[in-house]
């Protein structure tokens, strides 16, 4: 059994970490530091480390270790780190399914359910399709109403559908500040989705057009989705995106003009 100075220990620590990870601009890399020296004490506790419920502190080392690690994934939420968060996540979710039964239904975690979302919105964002369907199946059934997990679900369906301009919308709707974090990073894939689709499909394109297609809010978005596809701002507010093709005077294969033809129906669904 972990001795009562390492419990202390690890109170006083995660009460600072608690602290710090509530702030409005936490400093990760404190943050960091907290949770590394927390998890080397946690793996002494006889319930995590060893695997020993039988220990007169089960309870007690349990509820620590999860909210440790609650706050160690929703820290790296806040960083937009999807490696971390999957770290984290696949540490925490012993306590979500088999450790449950060793806690009482009324100290159950409220965070639950946000970072089970979370969870598969991170996987949306990190262009995992397989895994997130594996995650939805696993579910149980009365989670698919929940507002936390119903998010990505329905997310999920308008990216399947390209639906973009839906998806766009969805950011307002998201049930917590949290969701913004990996929100941010399924919509840029999406954006790059959109942009291919436009490289593909166009020689030249009003810059105003294009910036309505992309979903965004100002020039310098659009300027610097300009510099990473290659296009180039003409006079008169015209983006020329397909300078290879405007400078061949060769006849596209018919492969090249199906796929065309398909990018510029998926713009059209797009509008």
């Amino acid at each position: 059994m972990a001795n009562d100075g390492v419990f202390s220990e690890a109170l006083s620590l995660y009460e600072e970490l608690k602290i710090e990870s509530e702030l409005a601009s936490p400093n990760f890399e404190k943050c960091t530091n907290l949770i590394s020296r927390l998890k080397i004490l946690l793996f002494q506790f006889e319930s995590f480390g060893e695997g020993n419920f039988d220990t007169p502190n089960l309870e007690q080392e349990l509820l620590l270790t999860r909210q440790v690690l609650e706050i160690a994934t929703l820290i790296s939420v806040k960083q937009r780190d999807l490696s971390l968060f999957s770290c984290n996540m696949n540490q925490l979710k012993a306590f979500y399914q088999e450790f449950n039964k060793h806690i009482p239904e009324t100290h159950r975690s409220q965070r639950e359910h946000t970072i089970v979302g979370l969870e598969l919105l991170s996987l949306l964002a990190g262009n995992r399709r397989s895994a997130f369907h594996t995650e939805v199946e696993s579910l149980a059934p009365e989670l698919f109403q929940n507002i936390y997990v119903r998010f990505p679900l329905d997310l999920e369906r308008a990216l399947m559908e390209g639906n973009y301009r839906k998806v766009s919308s969805m950011r307002a709707d998201a049930p917590s500040e949290l969701y913004l974090h990996f929100f941010d990073l399924v919509l840029d894939s999406a954006r790059e989705e959109i942009a291919r689709c436009i490289t593909s499909s166009y020689q030249t394109l009003p810059a105003a057009e294009a910036k309505r297609l992309l979903f965004l809010e100002t020039d310098g978005a659009l300027q610097s989705m300009a510099e990473i596809h290659h296009w180039h701002l003409l006079e008169g507010g015209v983006l020329q995106i397909n300078q290879r093709a405007a400078q061949t005077q060769e006849i596209p294969s018919l492969s090249i003009i199906s796929q065309n033809i398909e990018y510029a129906k998926n713009l059209e669904r797009i509008i």
